[in-house]
């Protein structure tokens, strides 16, 4: 089961339920609020029973997902586009049975500012050493991004403690960090000035600037 060749919606019940079976098998929850991502269509088509519904919140999902991309910085868009494919091998790992964190680094070139993003690479199941990645002769990390291997739709949306502490530190202070939900698709972007209270703080920063399909 390839949970990155999702069908097209709206899908048949049968379907629905075909892929409700299997999604079960894997751990992963109903929610009712995921249509346009991962996992999601087919178990919303059987919590709501109304295709119209199904059909219209997609709609509403994807035009508030390109409302948010009109709006991106040029790093931003660096980021979406390499959270989009760090995001599509941390579902196949998924579908393989195993988690996997992707992540890389965004870099601007010290001539002319101009940006880039290396490939995605992962080093662990719940971790991804980034700084394992060299900087490139001629360029400067502005940035970095990671995905949450995520089975949920509220598992892991936005950036850890973890992740803002890390940015915290004095060699990563400037940089900014962006972090995708592999389930709900959604992409923060967060720095090392985010709230967080503590090492058990739990709730959600950063700021959702997109959604990766």
């Amino acid at each position: 089961m390839q949970l990155a060749s999702r069908p097209a919606f709206p899908e048949p019940p049968l379907a629905a339920m075909w892929q409700l079976s299997e999604n079960s098998r894997l751990g992963f929850q109903l929610a009712g609020s995921t249509l346009h991502q991962g996992f999601g269509a087919g178990k919303y088509l059987i919590a709501v029973g109304d295709t119209a519904s199904v059909v219209r919140y997609a709609w509403l999902e994807s035009l508030k997902a390109q409302q948010q991309n009109q709006h991106l910085s040029p790093i931003d868009k660096v980021a979406m586009k390499a959270e989009a494919g760090a995001i599509k091998l941390t579902r196949e790992a998924l579908a393989g049975g195993h988690a996997a964190e992707y992540g890389g680094l965004i870099l601007s070139k010290n001539a002319d500012g101009s940006l880039s993003s290396t490939k995605p690479i992962h080093t662990g199941e719940l971790s991804v050493d980034i700084d394992s990645i060299p900087v490139p002769k001629g360029f400067k990390a502005v940035g970095e991004y990671h995905t949450h291997p995520s089975t949920t739709c509220c598992e892991s949306v936005g950036p850890s403690v973890q992740d803002v502490n890390r940015l915290r530190t004095p060699e990563l202070a400037n940089r900014i960090g962006y972090v995708g939900d592999a389930f709900s698709g959604s992409v923060s972007r967060y720095t090392q000035r985010e709230p967080i209270t503590g090492p058990y703080d739990t709730k959600t920063y950063g700021t959702i600037i997109g959604t990766v399909p």
